[in-house]
């Protein structure tokens, strides 16, 4: 992401999470309320590590938000 000279420390800051979810990949999301669970596929729009926000195109083109999983999944909290 960087270039590091010779002898540069590598910090922390120079660091990131490995993506968990790509671009183009298919995803499950999987959106929660009080009471109810449900579920479907869709598209990543972005790379997202664990815990970051992702867009998702849904079977039906719309395109919803929702934070990575640890498991890949997409959850969206309603």
């Amino acid at each position: 992401m960087r270039d590091i000279l010779p002898g540069q420390p590598v910090t922390l800051t120079m660091l990131r999470q490995p993506w968990r979810v790509k671009a183009g990949q298919n995803v499950l999301v999987i959106a929660s309320g009080n009471g109810f669970n449900a579920s479907g596929e869709g598209r990543a729009l972005n790379n997202a590590a664990t815990a970051q926000s992702v867009r998702v195109r849904m079977g039906n083109g719309q395109v919803v938000s929702g934070r990575v999983g640890e498991d890949g999944n997409i959850l969206i909290s309603l």
